[in-house]
């Protein structure tokens, strides 16, 4: 339990009560929001505290205190550069085996990647028929490098000559739902 501190004198008043609700956050350890109470007392000195303000206090105001904390992308930063300039991109549909070990081994990789099916989006269809000559999925690209069909081998080197981290640590791959890797195609310099 925290404990009330008063402002002793009036002309900083405001200064100590800032002082004081600033400690206040910081002692603060739950994940769920805390309430104090601010409040004057006869003679305008400032309270807070954790308790209720007697029934003589003037101006009193709850407050509700939430943790301050800044969400913080724990992608580490080779894996982003390498998402920047090699996106990866993963062609396939409801092929079976290959689809399916081919979206296991980016995910075990922890690479973000893009997922398009040309079997129901026409325009996936044309962009892979532009790549391999043929709609045949599995096909993943990573940076210029483009592999029809899935190997493990193949498929782990890709990435590698990407300049893609070999361990993902806990990290969570990120699939677009338009089939756009993050990061892919977004032009971040000024001009």
């Amino acid at each position: 339990m925290l404990g009330c501190e008063t402002v002793k004198t009036r002309q900083h008043t405001t200064l100590h009560a800032m002082v004081v609700f600033a400690a206040l956050v910081v002692a603060v350890d739950s994940v769920d929001a805390q309430t104090f109470c601010r409040w004057e007392d006869k003679d305008g000195r400032v309270t807070y505290s954790d308790t209720p303000p007697p029934k003589a206090a003037k101006l009193p105001q709850e407050k509700k205190l939430v943790d301050n904390i800044i969400e913080q992308d724990k992608t580490p930063f080779a894996q982003k550069a390498a998402a920047q300039s090699n996106p990866a991109m993963l062609y396939a549909s409801n092929c079976g085996d290959g689809c399916v070990a081919g979206r296991a081994l980016l995910s075990r990789r922890g690479i973000p990647f893009g997922e398009r099916n040309p079997e129901s989006d026409a325009k996936a269809a044309a962009s892979l028929n532009d790549l391999v000559d043929a709609l045949e999925v599995p096909t993943m690209t990573v940076g210029a490098t483009t592999l029809k069909g899935f190997s493990e081998s193949a498929w782990m080197t890709a990435p590698d000559t990407a300049v893609y981290p070999r361990t993902n640590g806990n990290l969570t791959p990120t699939v677009s739902a338009r089939g756009t890797p993050p990061s892919a195609g977004k032009d971040n310099t000024k001009k």
